[in-house]
């Protein structure tokens, strides 16, 4: 999807029950607009049920990493 770095789907080694869902993303409004996408909306229906029980969310921004682009100064 358009500025979308990465998302991975893992399994929680210390859980059989949970997953970790990593996106990193150029900025919140490639996020949102990703929403709006016929393929996010078709599957949102299918993934509402896991992702509403999700316990925990954070937003972080990432200061480095393989495949991101240069980190800007804040």
């Amino acid at each position: 999807m358009p500025g979308c770095f990465s998302y991975v789907v893992a399994k929680d080694s210390a859980d059989e029950n949970a997953i970790w869902v990593t996106e990193v993303w150029d900025g919140l409004a490639s996020h949102d607009t990703s929403l709006s996408l016929p393929s996010v909306k078709n599957a949102m229906p299918r993934a509402k049920e896991i992702v509403s029980s999700f316990e925990r969310i954070a937003v972080t921004s990432p200061v480095w990493g393989v495949g991101l682009p240069a980190a800007r100064a804040h």
